[in-house]
């Protein structure tokens, strides 16, 4: 009997869970009979869970990060009419994967009455496949003197992409791929009113993605929530320099990888201010 795994956006190559999930398949994870469930909230991940209850099957939750207290803030007002739900669902689940310690702790003030919360970390070494394996074709870097940046992820408040567009310097090149779930054109305002270089490129392809990749100097994850940060793993394994911030606690062990990984602390909890200021000097430190 095979293991199962529902995973919303699977379509996606910038979906952070589905990209996760899906590596987490190849890796072999879970146990015959069981179903993993990823993410949390929607009425698929719902629906699924309460199916393999009914079954009799073993249910194995992935939140994925969605029980960071940063995140339950967002929009609680919708978020709580499902948390009993969600809470009756985690106490008899199997177990509950977390990716970092701070997510273990996030899931049991979620429900303390989990049964069984396990760690299985998602690193560069053990999730993403060598760059070299990634089809892709022949590549043009473009040559300007700008530094050029790199955005990979949703747009979205959570994301703190509206930080990385105040701080970025006007001189520097910036390429955003993802989904955009509401904050686009308030980011287009702000390219606008601040003269930046911005190309918006939306869902692409994995082959597109890896282009930018290739053609980056850095990525820069301006998060206020992440469980993990699959991106940064991405960027990384590709040789590029990464800014993130203590919003992805998973990058906050003390590992700068050879200096390619600027870690920003007090980021999170900092006014907006303080959040331009310390990503602005960041950027700057790269050229």
């Amino acid at each position: 009997m095979a293991v199962e795994h529902i995973i919303p956006g699977i379509y996606d190559p910038t979906c952070g869970i589905a990209v996760a999930a899906k590596q987490l398949i190849a890796r072999g994870v879970g146990v015959d009979g069981e179903v993993w469930v990823h993410s949390m909230w929607t009425p698929q991940v719902i629906k699924a869970s309460i199916k393999a209850l009914l079954t009799g099957k073993r249910l194995v939750r992935m939140p994925h990060g969605c029980t960071d207290p940063e995140k339950l803030r967002y929009h609680w007002h919708k978020k709580r009419w499902v948390a009993p739900i969600e809470r009756w669902l985690f106490r008899r689940a199997d177990r509950i994967i977390a990716t970092c310690e701070d997510e273990v702790n996030w899931i049991k003030a979620f429900e303390p009455k989990v049964k069984k919360v396990e760690v299985v970390p998602l690193s560069p070494q053990s999730v993403y496949r060598a760059a070299s394996h990634v089809p892709c074709v022949d590549i043009a870097v473009p040559t300007t003197a700008k530094l050029k940046l790199l955005y990979v992820g949703r747009l979205h408040p959570l994301k703190g992409v509206e930080f990385l567009f105040e701080a970025v310097p006007p001189d520097c090149k910036l390429v955003v791929i993802g989904k955009d779930e509401g904050e686009g054109l308030k980011l287009k305002k702000i390219a606008a009113r601040r003269g930046l270089d911005v190309d918006f490129k939306g869902v692409v392809s994995e082959e597109d993605k890896e282009m930018e990749y290739q053609w980056c100097d850095a990525l820069v994850l301006p998060t206020l929530s992440e469980n993990f940060g699959l991106v940064i793993a991405e960027a990384l394994e590709r040789g590029k320099c990464v800014i993130t911030t203590d919003g992805a606690p998973a990058w906050g062990d003390g590992n700068d990888y050879g200096g390619r990984l600027v870690y920003l602390k007090g980021y999170r909890d900092g006014t907006d201010e303080i959040r331009k200021e310390l990503l602005n000097k960041a950027i700057i430190s790269l050229v």
